[in-house]
């Protein structure tokens, strides 16, 4: 009786933390470009299941538009629906089942062998569910799996695990996941292609030194043109004092020869006889 007692009461616990739980978008750490245009990786319910109680279960992935107000996954039995993406026009209508795959062990995936490049994609597939990884299975009328196509870009978007018994019906789930949006493509014309973009402090930073030098110039080339006004000046105070020394030197030598003229005609000027 105490067996059974504590068995009812843990499976009770593990249902009310699987209720809480809601699909996580993918660590950046191990996949970095996560959204992108068109798809969305999750992590895989480890430990959420409880995989010891179920091992021959598997876990379907809904996904929906949050636009969509339908969000039903089983039917009035609990049988989970069959929905695809082509009838629920990519999750607009209601949830369409992405994936399938077995319950995860309760074990992380090792990483002892993610330095081969081989082995990685191994290693991410176990840990991780891609959706909208699938391109071709929209066009292809032999193809008779679950259509994970490419999601639509710009678009957002929910997720639920499903627990499905040996028996094909709901054991358990998890809660929707928060919205989770795929990139958009930018609009070209609002792209700003100028390599030398810069932010608003960075404009009046620019715009301040661009200032200063300006000044630095403005004073460097008034101190050029001060010292060549100096210079012609000092050029030309000495060529007029030697002008002047020049001048000076004439005078005195005509002044000479002048004096010297008139005592010659003294000399020989005739005196007047008595």
């Amino acid at each position: 009786m105490t067996l059974l007692l504590s068995l009812l009461f843990f499976g009770l616990v593990d249902r009310l933390y699987t209720a809480q739980v809601k699909p996580q978008i993918a660590n950046r750490l191990l996949i970095t470009n996560n959204p992108t245009l068109t798809t969305i990786a999750l992590e895989k319910p480890f430990c959420v299941f409880g995989s010891d109680s179920c091992s021959s279960c598997d876990v379907y992935l809904y996904g929906v538009d949050v636009a969509s107000s339908n969000l039903v996954v089983v039917d009035d039995n609990s049988v989970p629906l069959n929905s695809t993406f082509q009838k629920t026009n990519g999750g607009r209508l209601a949830p369409y089942k992405v994936a399938s795959f077995g319950l995860p062990n309760c074990k992380s995936p090792a990483f002892d062998s993610a330095q081969d490049l081989a082995q990685i994609a191994n290693i991410l597939d176990k840990y991780l569910v891609r959706i909208g990884d699938n391109v071709t299975c929209l066009t292809d009328p032999n193809y008779l799996g679950i259509c994970n196509s490419p999601l639509s870009e710009g678009t957002s978007y929910r997720f639920r695990y499903i627990l499905v018994n040996s028996t094909g019906k709901m054991a358990d789930q998890t809660l929707w996941s928060d919205s989770i949006t795929t990139r958009a493509v930018k609009d070209m014309s609002r792209i700003d292609t100028w390599p030398g973009r810069r932010s608003g402090g960075m404009i009046v930073i620019a715009s301040i030194l661009s200032v200063l030098v300006f000044f630095l110039l403005v004073a460097f080339a008034a101190a050029v043109l001060t010292s060549m006004m100096g210079e012609s000046t000092s050029d030309a105070n000495t060529a007029t004092y030697e002008s002047r020394i020049s001048q000076q030197a004439s005078s005195e030598t005509y002044s000479g020869v002048l004096r010297g003229s008139s005592l010659e005609r003294e000399r020989y000027v005739p005196k007047p006889q008595a």
